[in-house]
């Protein structure tokens, strides 16, 4: 969707909307007031096998650290640059801290430790499997808290464009917090897209997921 797209969206929400409504006036607005409460986004460039990312101590690099592969498909030294592969990221750290903001998704942050009601031989909530129990046993120091965060990471492609013809797609990864209760965690509220990775591939198992998640 265009900029331009976008304007008239917001143009025409405006104008349908009560006067002297707070809807933004146009699309670069809108970005400004998702930047002001960190809900905006950073694109950045990775290396085009994903083994690592053109950000913080490699940003100014030309070549992929681990495989030495070019950033660039198109560098004339004027300034004017094409990075191979690129991808956005959405800060998680404001999204998290926002699940503490209201009481009440503060206590079902908590919920996995303290009203779930574990029932021998019954697995009713990942809390209740085996993996989990085992993290806590080699994390103690993690598990003690019970508002530290279990995260459940997913992705899979689409393609944006709805033409099977075109190699081009996009792959969400996806983040659901697994603390709350099983009927609160899967409703789409509570999902959340902290990357987007466009490519005609799927970014593949060897995808630097805890890079890309750092805070």
């Amino acid at each position: 969707m265009t900029d331009k797209t976008m304007n008239m969206i917001l143009e025409l929400m405006k104008d349908v909307l009560p006067k002297d409504n707070l809807v933004p006036s146009s699309f670069y607005w809108a970005r400004k007031l998702l930047s002001g409460i960190e809900l905006g986004y950073k694109k950045i460039d990775v290396c085009r096998y994903d083994c690592a990312l053109f950000w913080k101590e490699n940003e100014q690099d030309n070549f992929c650290p681990v495989c030495n592969e070019p950033r660039w498909k198109y560098n004339d030294d004027k300034g004017k640059r094409i990075p191979i592969k690129s991808m956005w990221y959405f800060p998680l750290k404001s999204r998290l801290q926002r699940l503490f903001m209201s009481s009440k998704t503060a206590s079902d942050m908590r919920w996995h430790a303290e009203k779930r009601i574990d029932v021998e031989g019954s697995l009713s909530h990942p809390a209740d499997s085996i993996a989990w129990k085992d993290f806590d046993k080699q994390y103690p120091d993690f598990a003690r808290d019970p508002r530290n965060i279990r995260l459940d990471l997913a992705t899979d492609g689409f393609n944006s464009f709805g033409n099977m013809s075109t190699s081009y797609s996009m792959w969400p990864v996806i983040l659901i917090p697994y603390n709350m209760p099983l009927y609160k965690y899967m409703k789409d509220e509570f999902f959340m897209m902290p990357l987007l990775i466009p490519g005609p591939r799927a970014p593949g198992k060897d995808i630097l997921v805890i890079a890309f998640l750092k805070f």
